[in-house]
């Protein structure tokens, strides 16, 4: 258990992961798996199960280029982003699967609101909407209202399958 990221933070790198397990991973204070700053990394073959954070249950991406290949995402519980968080990065994303991830107002026993894709085009913020500070993003959630300070996040998404993600308020899948 980690009160920044609990499995793995990089700061300008180049990683790749294979065949690997990144599970049960816990932060009380930020990213839940692995965190990614103007990074390049490929992941491939690999299973992310059961992290609970604030953010990106399985990774968060911040000014980061990320490539997944066959991989699987499932059983995340945070506030924003239950599987990935992506603030201005660029995502290939292709055969692989999201389930079952929770973006929740109460993913560590506290009160707030995010979980699926929830892109905030129209560049404003609404964290704070209704003193609600979480809950969107099940699958995959922008924070693109940060994109006046880190720029727009591009994704693209092949042969991917996206089940049972929910969120609290916006884009459960």
């Amino acid at each position: 258990e980690s009160e920044d990221s609990a499995a793995l933070y990089m700061d300008s790198g180049e990683l790749e992961i294979t065949d690997s397990i990144i599970k049960q991973n816990q932060s009380q204070a930020a990213f839940a798996g692995i965190m990614f700053y103007n990074s390049n990394v490929v992941i491939s073959q690999s299973k992310f199960s059961d992290n609970r954070g604030f953010f990106g249950g399985a990774i968060t991406g911040l000014l980061s280029n990320v490539e997944i290949y066959d991989s699987s995402f499932s059983d995340h519980n945070t506030y924003v982003g239950g599987g990935i968080l992506s603030i201005g990065s660029d995502w290939i994303i292709a055969r692989s699967t999201f389930s079952d991830n929770y973006a929740s107002a109460h993913a560590t026993g506290e009160t707030n609101c995010d979980d699926g894709i929830d892109n905030d085009s129209d560049g404003t913020t609404d964290m704070f909407d209704d003193d609600c500070t979480i809950g969107n993003g099940g699958a995959i959630a922008e924070m693109s209202y940060l994109s006046t300070y880190f720029g727009p996040s591009s994704y693209q998404i092949v042969n991917s399958t996206f089940s049972g993600n929910t969120a609290e308020r916006w884009g459960g899948a």
